[in-house]
């Protein structure tokens, strides 16, 4: 909810993000525009588990509306963000920016919710589609590993 408290966000700007991809559909109601986020190693984030963030001291206690009332074993290191950002610039010397695409959006397609029972075969049957065009938006490392619950880009071509 977070991630996605940030992404077309008018009222305070867009979310900066390091560490997982976030596709995401600028077409869908708010609350469901992510379509998939994967971790920097391609692993899909699953939704049940809690990861390790790393934020600043006032998006953690509320600000701009960020909501972190369910983190668990949260750390403050009591290091202003300014201090620490002062640091790691000194110690890399000369800084070069580099565009990561961490966020990026789904040009063009339909998202479906996956069901119990469902394969991609059937899916792109039912939407007149191919496997291949489902598995290449969707970046999926293998087609038959979907789950329930999981958002898919269908292509409307």
């Amino acid at each position: 909810a977070n991630i996605e408290h940030g992404i077309m966000n008018e009222d305070i700007g867009w979310i900066q993000i390091s560490g997982v991809m976030v596709t995401y559909n600028k077409e869908a109601e708010a609350g469901n525009r992510i379509t998939s986020m994967v971790l920097e190693d391609g692993t899909p984030v699953e939704m049940d588990k809690y990861y390790t963030v790393v934020t600043n001291d006032f998006m953690f206690t509320g600000g701009d509306n960020y909501n972190f009332k369910n983190a668990q074993d949260g750390l403050d290191t009591f290091i202003p963000i300014r201090d620490a950002l002062m640091d790691a610039v000194e110690k890399a010397g000369i800084i070069s920016p580099v565009k990561q695409n961490w966020l990026s959006e789904v040009k063009s397609g339909k998202i479906y919710v996956v069901e119990v029972g469902d394969s991609v075969w059937e899916i792109a049957q039912k939407f007149g589609t191919t496997v291949e065009k489902i598995v290449a938006l969707n970046e999926l490392t293998n087609s038959r590993l979907i789950r329930p619950g999981q958002k898919l880009i269908i292509p409307t071509e």
